[in-house]
């Protein structure tokens, strides 16, 4: 099955696209909440401003068309390259699927704005996220708790009463601190 960019035909409804732009807004708080280090927000219907410590960039979103499901395929990126990362349902307007993990791909089409490979980091780390657990110890810079998972040993998160306050990889020693990102989004005090 493909899915390709719906004609104009298809969209009988203007407020679509601004909604569907709100949701991706919403999508894109809820990977930072979980601690990957971007801003976002709504610049107008069909469009996103993203800035991540590399630079920043406009993506597009796009609603898809598909023809064999009640379901409306929401997509961001660039007009050549882009990632479908939620469905709506067309008739309240709500999310019935999203793939947070996808959303570092959706980026990822501008390489200039997250590489490659930290869209697979991130994919990874918002997948595995769900399946963390406490791992009995306190981190002190940023402080909270850790959370592991034997599923994947090379990451953990420092969780405080705010969400993912940094990631840390384990294998390499790295800390990403998403502190930052978060209260532009006014997503912690």
């Amino acid at each position: 099955m493909s899915l390709r960019p719906a004609l104009p035909g298809h969209i009988h409804d203007p407020t679509l696209l601004d909604e569907a732009t709100r949701i991706v807004e919403q999508l894109i708080r809820e990977c930072v909440k979980l601690g990957m280090p971007v801003y976002a927000r709504y610049q107008a219907p069909g469009l996103i401003h993203v800035e991540t410590r590399h630079g920043k960039d406009v993506y597009m979103v796009f609603i898809l068309y598909d023809p064999f499901e009640d379901r409306i395929p929401v997509a961001l990126g660039k007009p050549t390259d882009y990632v479908t990362i939620a469905a709506i349902d067309p008739e309240s307007r709500t999310i019935i699927d999203k793939r947070l993990d996808a959303i570092p791909y959706a980026l990822a089409t501008n390489p200039d704005i997250m590489p490659n490979y930290e869209a697979d980091a991130w994919s990874i780390r918002l997948r595995v996220y769900p399946s963390l657990k406490p791992c009995g110890k306190e981190w002190e810079n940023p402080p909270g708790t850790l959370h592991c998972s034997d599923a994947d040993p090379c990451n953990a998160a420092v969780v405080d009463s705010h969400g993912v306050a940094a990631w840390l990889d384990t294998c390499t020693g790295e800390v990403t601190d998403a502190r930052y990102w978060q209260r532009r989004l006014h997503l912690r005090p």
